[in-house]
């Protein structure tokens, strides 16, 4: 509000300068309204994306530069560190097992020159103890405080690739065994026989 001892003691050019001015006021406070609510909304959804990440099953990373930037609890624990730090800064390569770094390192190369996802691969990687352990490997290229940095994400896939050999161990020696072999279902109808049952008996899997 602008008071005057006289009528008419501005010009109209006066006014005009101080009516254009209190526009300018009034849009400035709106618009640090507008961007106080869009900046709370940023928050939340970074606090958000935090918790989804802080509580993830599957390890996630994210190294620039050839370095470590960030880990999830899960990265620590498949890690088999103590904490956060004794992984932070470190070569991200150097726990990739050495048999699979070369196809590691073109993998992060050709995504962050395309900026495309990498597709789902089985990796190696080596524990701060030295275990090998089997994984699933996906990442992609991301923005990370104002850098260039890839976000991997990596689930242990150690126990279920030695199941799978077990079972290939089991079925060999099924299928190498001098007895006769088979399953049944419920109601007692063969669905399986090994080959020591086709010697054995004469029938074949077609035949029973």
């Amino acid at each position: 509000i602008v008071y005057q001892r006289k009528p008419h003691a501005f010009s109209p050019a006066e006014v005009g300068l101080v009516t254009a001015f209190a526009n300018q006021a009034a849009l400035a406070m709106e618009n640090a309204a507008l961007f106080a609510r869009i900046d709370e909304k940023l928050r939340e959804r970074e606090e958000r994306y935090r918790q989804l990440v802080e509580l993830a099953p599957d390890a996630i990373v994210v190294h620039s530069a050839g370095k470590i930037v960030f880990v999830n609890p899960a990265a620590v624990r498949l890690m088999g560190a103590q904490s956060a730090d004794e992984l932070l800064g470190k070569p991200a390569l150097g726990f990739v097992h050495p048999d699979f770094r070369k196809m590691a390192l073109e993998r992060i190369q050709h995504s962050l020159a395309t900026g495309t996802p990498v597709p789902l691969a089985e990796e190696k990687f080596v524990k701060l103890d030295g275990t090998d352990i089997d994984v699933d490997v996906i990442s992609q290229p991301i923005t990370y405080d104002g850098e260039p940095a890839m976000q991997v994400i990596a689930r242990d896939i150690t126990a279920r690739k030695l199941a799978e050999s077990e079972l290939r161990r089991l079925r060999m020696a099924v299928n190498d065994s001098s007895e006769a072999i088979f399953l049944t279902d419920r109601e007692g109808i063969i669905t399986f026989i090994n080959p020591g049952f086709t010697r054995l008996y004469g029938y074949s899997a077609d035949e029973v």
